[in-house]
């Protein structure tokens, strides 16, 4: 910098200022997961959220999330063995406008959701409704189907609401994890951005 004196007096104070390029903080993890029981591919995707036991037949414990091109993935651990999704008392609620003010308001938690999955399907919840009407394309897969204590699922990007329209349109979502029997990860939702690959 130097002002318009002649001759001109410059600035000689300098600072170097350095940046190393890599993904915005609060960017997901870019990984395919294979949902098939075996979770060595979720090596080094963090664990974004945590619960307390509550000692229920269904108690989350921790929650990690990674997506593709294709899917969001989800790896869940429980604090004792049980079958989660096998009945209609598991959930997984999905935020996919990120706003609390708009879709259902899911028991013991604070987010609006657009989107619920129950014993494997989904149903659409913008209208405020739970569990309205079906939606397509789910591609629903959980590994594995029987009981245990660590699991890790998929839902495709590509589902669409009865009305055709995807679900997933914006680059950032808040999901639940719920158990009617009492456990909630975590009530005020977890934020995900979707990673580019």
């Amino acid at each position: 910098a130097e002002d318009s004196a002649i001759p001109p007096h410059e600035d000689t104070n300098a600072v170097v200022l350095a940046v190393q390029a890599g993904p915005p903080p609060d960017a997901g993890t870019y990984r395919h997961i294979a949902v098939d029981g075996d979770t060595s591919d979720w090596t080094g995707v963090p664990v974004l959220a945590t619960a307390a036991n509550a000692a229920a037949a269904v108690s989350f414990a921790t929650v990690c999330a990674a997506n593709d091109n294709d899917f969001l993935y989800l790896r869940f651990t429980l604090y004792s063995a049980a079958a989660p999704f096998s009945d209609y008392n598991t959930h997984v609620f999905i935020d996919t406008d990120a706003n609390a003010a708009t879709g259902y308001r899911p028991t013991g938690a604070s987010v609006g959701s657009e989107l619920v999955i129950e014993s494997g399907s989904g149903y659409d919840e913008r209208n405020g409704t739970f569990a309205s009407t079906q939606t397509a394309g789910l591609d629903w897969a959980l590994a594995p189907n029987t009981a245990g204590t660590n699991f890790e699922l998929q839902i495709s990007r590509l589902a669409r609401y009865a009305d055709h329209t995807l679900v997933f349109t914006n680059p950032a979502i808040r999901f639940v994890l719920q158990d009617n029997r009492g456990s909630v990860l975590a009530p005020q939702g977890i934020l995900y951005t979707f990673a580019s690959g």
